[in-house]
């Protein structure tokens, strides 16, 4: 009785010596952002980057507030597998992923054989994540990633995930006007998160 006592105590105390200002959630404006922006691009010149490359890939980074709404408002809903397959994979989906499957069936077998992965849940992630390719995102991936490791509250995940970018974009793999994502900023065709490239 005494122990829980004690260790309640020390709880209380510890919630009590944090500061209100840190359990606010943080003001984002666009000249904070434009500031932020600004420290990134000298912290990518620190990581090896060459300036040519940080200015083109940051000259139209804005600051994107639904990416941070959408963010913040993620569904924490666990569905079950029964609930979960009759609303992403429909009937017409699995005939798409087949008829796919066929048509890419070499290079599929190709990509399965050099990286040790099932060309069946290449088609699957394709289907699920991005609808064949259809809805890959509007975002520009920079920005998306800059803006939310501006928010803050996953700073270096995202500063993580922009190095990745900024390495994708120097090795030539796609250009900057091209590498487009959702506002949580997964690219591509199977919504790839940027460190698994």
């Amino acid at each position: 009785m005494k122990f829980k006592y004690m260790v309640t105590s020390l709880i209380l105390i510890s919630i009590a010596l944090i500061p209100l200002k840190s359990l606010k959630a943080k003001t984002l404006s666009e000249e904070g952002f434009n500031d932020y922006v600004s420290e990134l691009k000298k912290e990518a010149l620190a990581q090896g980057f060459t300036q040519s490359l940080i200015e083109e890939s940051f000259a139209k980074v804005k600051f994107h507030k639904r990416a941070v709404a959408a963010d913040r408002k993620q569904p924490e809903k666990v569905e079950t597998l029964d609930t979960y397959l009759p609303k992403r994979v429909p009937g017409w989906k699995v005939k798409k992923a087949r008829e796919l499957f066929k048509e890419h069936h070499d290079i599929l077998t190709k990509i399965g054989n050099d990286y040790a992965v099932q060309p069946r849940f290449i088609v699957a992630l394709w289907g699920l994540e991005t609808n064949f390719g259809k809805f890959t995102g509007g975002y520009n991936v920079v920005s998306a990633l800059s803006t939310l490791a501006y928010e803050g509250r996953r700073e270096v995940f995202f500063k993580k995930q922009l190095w990745a970018a900024l390495t994708i974009l120097e090795q030539g793999h796609i250009s900057i006007e091209n590498m487009k994502g959702s506002w949580a900023a997964p690219w591509g065709k199977t919504n790839l998160c940027l460190l698994h490239f």
